[in-house]
């Protein structure tokens, strides 16, 4: 909207033009003073007239078409309002999830305008980032990410175990209310048998449940052999390498670190519970949700289920739990 210092500037100038018609013998003379053309002049006199002297009239009028056959419909609209309300997604993760890729009734920046226009989404100036370059593996089970996730429930802590697959991005996850490497060893031996694929590599960070690596060895013969952990004793046991990144590097873990904020706000933030079975029981649904039917933006909008077909060509699968 033009604001209304420049409004009024624009109409006392106009204005001018036809006080000052009487010392100007010609209109020629007259535009050729104030530096306007005949046809401009004329214009604005026939405004001026049809508006009955009111100077109001000479206020420049909007430039934008009274209609648009082609913009957005209102429902479309509503839908994706409604959905960003609901999830606070990005547009084009709301043109993936309402099947609008498919469908193709609106494009990603027709879904970024709707979320302009309704106030939805304030646009942000700066410079443009530089893309990363997507870490993947190419093969199923080439390297599994590994960790363990805090979450407060009532006035206690419970722990989310969570392995993710790099190359796609297949989740596998449970809850429990211990924290040891028993604990952790287990949830290992339940990833194995959930996998639809053999895993060659299980990364994990230095923590003491996962390995003794950090926690120092007590003296010992030249005879003895070094301390194995649970959770390592079982990857080999299982001919899986455990691999551990650098201390202080949880950016080493990026997938997993991921899926966890992805987990607090789709699952954690929404899910009310009384006791941790019914927990564990909402977690593996939501998990068959998250591995056949969510895109995932790491994935270019496939669905984990997708990405494992494509890479395996396991044609016979039709379900990953």
């Amino acid at each position: 909207m033009v604001p209304k210092h420049i409004r009024e500037f624009a109409i006392r100038a106009r204005m001018a033009w036809f006080a000052q018609r009487g010392r100007f013998a010609s209109v020629a003379e007259l535009c050729q003073y104030f530096g306007i053309s005949r046809k401009t002049y004329y214009k604005w006199k026939r405004r001026l007239e049809e508006a009955g002297g009111d100077c109001s009239a000479l206020a420049d009028r909007r430039r934008t078409p009274r209609g648009s056959p082609r913009r957005t419909p209102r429902e479309l609209e509503e839908r994706i309002c409604a959905f960003k309300r609901k999830t606070g997604y990005g547009a084009y993760r709301i043109w993936l999830h309402l099947g609008l890729a498919k469908s193709r009734e609106v494009s990603v920046f027709g879904v970024y305008r709707v979320l302009v226009r309704s106030g939805l989404h304030q646009p942000k100036k700066g410079r443009r980032k530089k893309p990363l370059r997507a870490y993947t593996r190419p093969n199923p089970g080439d390297k599994v990410q590994v960790d363990m996730m805090y979450v407060k429930w009532k006035d206690r802590w419970l722990y989310q175990w969570t392995a993710i697959d790099v190359c796609t991005r297949l989740q596998v996850a449970w809850m429990t209310d211990e924290y040891h490497s028993t604990a952790a060893r287990d949830f290992l031996a339940y990833v194995i048998r959930a996998y639809p694929f053999r895993i060659r590599v299980v990364q994990t960070d230095n923590d003491s449940v996962f390995t003794v690596a950090a926690c120092g060895d007590p003296r010992r013969t030249p005879w003895t052999p070094p301390r194995v952990g649970a959770f390592t004793a079982l990857a080999q046991k299982a001919g899986i390498e455990h691999r551990l990144i650098p201390p202080g590097s949880p950016s080493y873990n990026g997938h997993v670190e991921r899926v966890h904020r992805t987990d607090r706000e789709e699952f954690h933030r929404v899910t009310k519970i009384r006791d941790l079975n019914q927990l564990n029981h909402k977690l593996i649904l939501y998990l068959r949700w998250y591995n056949n039917q969510r895109p995932h933006m790491g994935l270019g909008g496939r669905t984990p289920l997708e990405a494992f077909l494509a890479a395996k060509n396991k044609d016979s699968v039709t379900h990953v739990s």
